[in-house]
C-alpha cells in the first residue's frame, strides 16, 4: 500500500487475523477486498483507501482451498473449463500437450489458450516457454475439484482419446 505504517497498522491487522498469517491467503483476501471495492485507489487522496469496519466485517472462508474454489467461480465458464481440463494434468502441462488437445478438440485452440491467458493474468497460472503452471498446487486442485467424480472420469477419458489420436496420426 505504500503506506506508512500508523495509516495501515489495521488493515495489516485484520488481513492477518482473517489469513492466519498465510501469505496466499492474504494475498487472496487482499484481491478479493479489491474486487469487491472495499479496498480501492482514491485519485483525488492518490492512495489506497478502506473503511476498516467493512474489511473487519468481511467473512472469508476457512481455508485457502475454498477461497481459491470461489476465485475460480467468479472467473468465466470458459476459462473454468480450461483451467478444469489442464488440472487433470496435475499441477503442470507443456504447451505441446495443449496443442495436441486443441487440435483434436471440438473447443478451438484460440479459445483454450485466451482462456489460459486471462488466468495466467488473474494470477491463477503461471506460464514460461515450454509450461503452463498452476501458481499453487492449492489452485490445481481447486479447479480440479470443481468437477464432479463422473466429469473427471469423462474428461480424463477425452483427453486419453484426444492424446491417442495425436499419437497414431504423428506415426
Amino acid at each position: 500500500l505504500l503506506l506508512p505504517l500508523r495509516l495501515t497498522r489495521e488493515i495489516s491487522d485484520a488481513v492477518h487475523a482473517k489469513s492466519l498469517g498465510n501469505p496466499l491467503f492474504a494475498k487472496s483476501l487482499l484481491r478479493q477486498l479489491v474486487d469487491e471495492n472495499i479496498l480501492r485507489y482514491s485519485l483525488s487522496k492518490k492512495r489506497w483507501v478502506w473503511d476498516i469496519n467493512v474489511v473487519k466485517s468481511v467473512t472469508v472462508d476457512d481455508n485457502v482451498a475454498e477461497l481459491m474454489k470461489h476465485k475460480l467461480l467468479r472467473l468465466p465458464n470458459q476459462i473454468q473449463d480450461a483451467l478444469k481440463l489442464i488440472s487433470c494434468f496435475g499441477t503442470q502441462v507443456s504447451n505441446d500437450i495443449i496443442s495436441k488437445l486443441c487440435s483434436s478438440s471440438e473447443t478451438s485452440g484460440d479459445a483454450i489458450t485466451t482462456s489460459l491467458e486471462v488466468a495466467r493474468k488473474e494470477h491463477i497460472l503461471d506460464h514460461n516457454d515450454q509450461v503452463y503452471k498452476f501458481a499453487h498446487d492449492t489452485l490445481q486442485q481447486s479447479a480440479y475439484d470443481l468437477m464432479s467424480s463422473a466429469e473427471k472420469g469423462g474428461c480424463h477419458f477425452r483427453i486419453g482419446l484426444h492424446l491417442m489420436s495425436s499419437v497414431s496420426k504423428e506415426a
